[in-house]
């Protein structure tokens, strides 16, 4: 009898050292989960700007970039951390240096003139190589050299959309490519909404300069060789003309910004509408919230 007892205590200690140590192992399951292990590197297909198709090798390879607008909107959808070679950096835009200064230490891969290196862009060895439109001349000594190459371009707001998409999939952005090509969608909508409650202007564009042309149509203007207004480019420098501010980067170039330079044209064009404050604070908040940098109207070339 007195074996049993201790038979039936020794079964009885057992099991409760399984439940202690399954119960251990479940609190330990639920508060110590393991490490994050990010999935395995897969190929991404894209259609540049060019109409190509492009298959990457991974998708969150180095990337060298080339062009202002392509480093630009990398910086921009989060994606700086990925560049390993860019365009020399060019003091007159500024924008990238104070959102992104350690850009000054990345191998330049292009010279003082503009040329590209493709020699040095070879030694990179990236994953993938980002052309502009200035650029994409290049593409085919850049293939031969067997890189991965994708074309962007900007020069209308859809294409800045696009290529927005195009670099986010690229780099693995698309979130933040999403809310760049929303607030896109709902500028144009406020802006084409606000302006046609005004009487329609009637504006020369200098040169018949397609890009104004294009921007100056989700406003409610006619187009005229004898307009009201003339808009021009800042570097134009035509007296009397209305020109975009131009002190941080361009808003009338190619660029991520375009749609800042259509929030000026319709302040200057239907001020009672839209006025100077509401696109400082477009532009403040713009910068902010894409480059992490702080701007005031001064900084921005507004003289509010």
């Amino acid at each position: 009898m007195k074996l049993k007892r201790i038979f039936c205590f020794i079964i009885i200690l057992a099991m409760m050292t399984a439940l202690f140590s399954c119960s251990r192992q479940q609190e330990l399951t639920e508060d110590e989960p393991e490490p994050y292990t990010p999935p395995a590197p897969q190929s991404v297909t894209v259609t540049d700007s060019d109409g190509r198709t492009v298959t990457t090798s991974q998708t969150n390879g180095d990337i060298v970039s080339v062009g202002y607008e392509a480093t630009s909107l990398l910086i921009a959808l989060g994606a700086k951390g990925r560049i390993t070679g860019a365009q020399m950096q060019d003091d007159s835009l500024p924008l990238i240096k104070k959102a992104y200064p350690e850009i000054e230490n990345l191998p330049a891969v292009t010279d003082k003139s503009g040329k590209i290196l493709t020699d040095k862009i070879k030694e990179l060895n990236p994953g993938l190589v980002i052309l502009t439109g200035d650029y994409a001349s290049h593409l085919e000594e850049l293939e031969q050299a067997g890189l991965t190459v994708a074309v962007v371009r900007f020069e209308t707001v859809e294409q800045v959309k696009s290529s927005a998409e195009l670099i986010g999939r690229l780099s693995n952005t698309d979130q933040t490519a999403e809310q760049l090509s929303a607030f896109y969608d709902s500028s144009l909508t406020r802006l084409k909404t606000l302006t046609m409650t005004e009487d329609k202007k009637t504006v020369t564009v200098y040169n018949d300069d397609p890009l104004l042309t294009a921007l100056l149509s989700y406003l409610n203007c006619d187009i005229s060789p004898q307009g009201d207004y003339t808009v021009a480019r800042a570097a134009d420098n035509i007296s009397g003309a209305i020109t975009a501010p131009c002190k941080i980067e361009p808003w009338d170039e190619p660029s991520v910004a375009l749609v800042l330079g259509l929030y000026w044209y319709a302040c200057e064009l239907f001020p009672d509408a839209v006025s100077v404050d509401e696109v400082t604070q477009k532009a403040i908040n713009f910068y902010s919230d894409f480059y992490g940098v702080k701007f005031t109207a001064a900084d921005l070339g507004i003289n509010a």
